[in-house]
């Protein structure tokens, strides 16, 4: 029984290099296999996504900040109607109806310690409105209370205004869509084009 010849492996052909194709659209391919777009002016991600870190979501700087994971709730905004009828009503038809999305954020050193400063500012803002009403309650000067009651209006815009990374336009069943991302950010996305 003869042995079988041994054939030489030859070597494997190299993927065929595209002229056109520069390193910004193969960042870009690599990007839509993970899930992430830009539609227009807004990020389209899958609603379960560590967006990728190639600078901060909010500058074009780079992402060396801690990456703040965030869980968004978004229902269609017509709901707030509900209001009118009754604010229990929108409140469970609301928790009900909406759509969640959980997305990691990159952030740059700045901006991170923006949004950690915003949350000191807030809580600090809180305490000192709690604080002055108690004071107000044991001194019995009604004033103090009005500073309290004005420090805690000023701690839930503080919270709100300067932690905002990006924010929901829409989120459905598979996707979300959000505002608030730079340009630059953007601008290494793949771009969704619609029909």
């Amino acid at each position: 029984m003869s042995e079988p010849s041994m054939i030489p492996s030859l070597p494997t052909a190299a993927a065929p290099v595209i002229p056109y194709a520069t390193p910004a659209l193969y960042q870009q391919q690599a990007m839509a296999s993970q899930g992430v777009w830009q539609d227009g002016k807004l990020l389209l991600c899958v609603r379960e996504i560590v967006l990728p870190n190639h600078c901060c979501v909010k500058c074009d700087q780079p992402a060396d900040g801690k990456p703040l994971r965030k869980r968004f709730s978004w229902h269609h905004p017509a709901l707030a109607l509900l209001i009118l009828v009754a604010i229990l009503i929108y409140v469970i038809v609301a928790l009900i109806v909406r759509k969640n999305a959980t997305v990691v954020i990159p952030l740059c050193r700045r901006h991170r310690a923006r949004r950690d400063r915003s949350i000191w500012i807030a809580l600090a803002l809180l305490f000192g409105g709690i604080a002055a009403i108690v004071a107000s309650i044991a001194l019995e000067i009604g004033w103090i209370a009005g500073l309290g009651c004005l420090s805690m209006l000023a701690s839930a815009i503080v919270a709100i205004a300067g932690t905002q990374t990006i924010s929901p336009k829409k989120i459905d069943d598979h996707y979300a869509w959000f505002k608030g991302a730079s340009r630059a950010y953007l601008s290494a996305l793949p771009q969704i084009y619609h029909q």
